[in-house]
């Protein structure tokens, strides 16, 4: 089996999915592993249709589905009620992953929501450099504004200032 996997993934990522079909259909001992090599293939030549066939093959025929094959199949589908469907059926088997929860997101781009998701990711792009921003700001002032109470304490001893003339932070019983 992993020979004829093999085989039909190699066949379909050269676009030679006649040869990648044939390895398929004459394969003796059909595995989840070879129809998951199978639907990649036709995702990957954009087949669509029939990829979505192998998957409903690959059910009927009661073979244990896995995170890669949903994975796969969720490249083929352009409805995200068919893309909620495999990945509320992963949910149930146990099957999440960041594979499958990486399609089911690339669903949702590739539908029609690629223009507010374009939107999103300019505003995250520009919350992230908002918050370096402010981030760089705050520790700029922080280090100009920041005065040591040790500094403060040795200076008034050595000026022989009374440190309640410079007390604006409060508390320096710990430094005295």
């Amino acid at each position: 089996m992993v020979l004829v996997s093999g085989l039909v993934e190699n066949y379909s990522k050269i676009g030679d999915i006649v040869s990648a079909e044939k390895c398929f259909r004459e394969c003796l001992g059909l595995d989840n592993v070879v129809y998951t090599a199978m639907i990649c293939g036709y995702v990957w030549k954009g087949e669509f249709e029939k990829s979505k066939g192998v998957f409903m093959e690959i059910s009927s025929f009661g073979f244990e589905l896995n995170e890669f094959t949903l994975t796969a199949v969720i490249g083929a589908l352009f409805d995200v009620k068919e893309g909620e469907q495999i990945h509320g059926f992963g949910v149930k088997m146990g099957l999440l992953s960041n594979h499958l929860n990486n399609a089911v997101m690339n669903i949702y781009v590739r539908i029609d929501k690629i223009a507010q998701t374009h939107v999103k990711i300019e505003k995250m792009e520009r919350d992230m450099k908002s918050k370096e921003d402010l981030k760089s700001v705050a520790l700029g002032t922080s280090k100009i504004n920041y005065l040591d109470p040790r500094t403060t304490v040795a200076w008034c001893k050595r000026h022989d200032v009374p440190i309640e003339k410079v007390n604006y932070f409060g508390n320096f019983e710990g430094y005295l």
